[in-house]
C-alpha cells in the first residue's frame, strides 16, 4: 500500500537506524525509496548491502552528477517511481515506533483526502532548549485527530495520497536552503486539492534534536530573507505567517513592529531564556523567532514586489 521516501546527506549512522526501525514495523507491505543527496560519507559505499539483508525492498536513487541539490531536488528523485497509493515522507534521522505506519495508514483511509502529520519526539528536551521549544510548537500544539491548518505540514513524518506528490510534481526546488519547501508544498495540497490535514498522535517518530537554539536563529533569519519572499513571490495570494503581514499594515503599525524586533532588544532577551522557568522562555524564544525572520525578511523586502 506505502511507498516510503527518505532524503539523505551524510548521515549514513542515522539513515541505519530508521531503516532498522523501519523493519520492525508491524505492517510489511511497502516499499522503500532512498535518495541520497550527494553524501559523502559511507553512504555509498556501504548501503547496498546493508539494505540487502532488510526484509523489505529497499532502492537506492541519487542525483545523475552525485551532488548536493538540497531535500526537495533529493525527493523528487523518487517521482517517477512511486506506485503505491499512499507515499510516507520520513526524514532519516526519524526512527519510527512499531505501529507508526499502520497509524499513518488507518488516518488516510478513514477519511477523504486526508494527510497524516505524525507526531516526533525529541529525545534530548532536557538538554537541548530548542528542541523542547519545537515540542511545543506547530503542530504539537494540537491534539490527536484535530485538523490542522496546511501551514503546519512537516515533511519529516507524514503520509499522503501519492497522487498529490506526483501531480503537483513535488517539492519546488528552487527551495535549496533552510525551510519552506515543505509549507510551499501544503499550500499547493490546500489549494489543489482542498486536503485535510490531520495530527496523528498515534504515528509517532523519535529522533535527536542537534541544532541549538543560535544555529536556529541564523537558519530562520536566512529563512525570511531568502525562502519566504520567493514562496511568496510564487504564491502572491498565499497567506502572510510569521505576522509578516505586520510589515505591510499601516504606517504606524508597521513602525510598531520594526521597534521591537529591534536587535537591542533581542541581546536583551537571550540571556534571560536560561534562567526563566520554561513557560517564560518559551515565549521569548517565540519573540526571538519573529524577530529573526523578521529581520532576514526586511533585508530583502526593498528589492521584493508584491
Amino acid at each position: 500500500m506505502v511507498d516510503v521516501l527518505i532524503p539523505t546527506y551524510n548521515n549514513y549512522d542515522e539513515l541505519k537506524n530508521c531503516l532498522n526501525a523501519l523493519s520492525e514495523q508491524t505492517v510489511q507491505h511497502f516499499e522503500v525509496w532512498i535518495a541520497v543527496d550527494g553524501s559523502k560519507d559511507e553512504t555509498l559505499l556501504s548501503l547496498p548491502q546493508f539494505i540487502s539483508e532488510l526484509p523489505f525492498k529497499a532502492h537506492i536513487l541519487e542525483h545523475a552528477d552525485k551532488e548536493n541539490h538540497g531535500r526537495s531536488a533529493a525527493r523528487n528523485l523518487a517521482l517517477n517511481a512511486l506506485k503505491k497509493p499512499f507515499v510516507w515522507l520520513l526524514d532519516s534521522d526519524m526512527m519510527p515506533e512499531p505501529n507508526c505506519l499502520q497509524a499513518h495508514i488507518d488516518v488516510c483511509m478513514l477519511h477523504k483526502n486526508a494527510i497524516s502529520v505524525g507526531s516526533i519526539h525529541y529525545q534530548n528536551i532536557k538538554q537541548n532548549i530548542w528542541a523542547k521549544y519545537i515540542s511545543t510548537r506547530g503542530h504539537a500544539k494540537y491534539r490527536h485527530a484535530q485538523l490542522l491548518p496546511w501551514n503546519y505540514f512537516v515533511t519529516a513524518n507524514s503520509m499522503l495520497p501519492t497522487e498529490y506528490l506526483v501531480n503537483l510534481r513535488g517539492f519546488d526546488e528552487n527551495i535549496k536552503k533552510y525551510g519552506g519547501e515543505d509549507m510551499e508544498f501544503a499550500y499547493r495540497m490546500h489549494r489543489n486539492y482542498k486536503a485535510s490535514f490531520y495530527k496523528n498522535d498515534l504515528a509517532i517518530c523519535r529522533t535527536v534534536q542537534e541544532k541549538t537554539l543560535s544555529q536556529a536563529l541564523i537558519q530562520l533569519e536566512e529563512y525570511g530573507r531568502e525562502g519566504l519572499p520567493y514562496i511568496y513571490k510564487k504564491h502572491p495570494d498565499m497567506p502572510r505567517v510569521y505576522h509578516l503581514d505586520k510589515l505591510e499594515g499601516n504606517k504606524i503599525r508597521k513602525m510598531l513592529y520594526q521597534w521591537l524586533t529591534l536587535s537591542v532588544w533581542t541581546r536583551v532577551v537571550k540571556p534571560l531564556i536560561h534562567f526563566l522557568p520554561f513557560p517564560f522562555s518559551q515565549y521569548l524564544i517565540s519573540y526571538l523567532v519573529i524577530c529573526a525572520i523578521f529581520k532576514g525578511y526586511k533585508q530583502h523586502k526593498k528589492s521584493f514586489t508584491f
